[in-house]
């Protein structure tokens, strides 16, 4: 399954480690250089280092993606990333909502 995580923060991480586990396709997104460092040395991640905007979910390949989970410390900035996700034609989108 090829899988966006939108977020590297402790949830963000810990997804795209069980999900890295279970063999799917992770690709994460996260705008501080240090967590991209970081998760991409102790993980087999695909990474892109920018804020979530259209172009970098682009980037990332939200428009093919299986799921999409927005997983940042904004619920405001989550749900926009699925709303645009789901128009660039992810099939489907988790927003992390507290």
């Amino acid at each position: 399954m090829n899988i966006v995580i939108v977020g590297a923060g402790k949830i963000g991480s810990a997804l795209a480690r069980y999900l890295v586990e279970e063999g799917h396709s992770i690709t994460v997104v996260e705008r501080n250089p240090e967590r991209v460092s970081r998760i991409s040395t102790s993980l087999d991640v695909m990474t892109v280092c920018a804020s979530a905007d259209i172009d970098s979910l682009k980037l990332a390949g939200a428009e093919e993606a299986d799921l999409l989970i927005a997983a940042t410390d904004s619920d405001e900035s989550n749900i926009l990333c699925c709303l645009v996700a789901r128009k660039l034609g992810a099939k489907n989108t988790v927003a992390r909502v507290r």
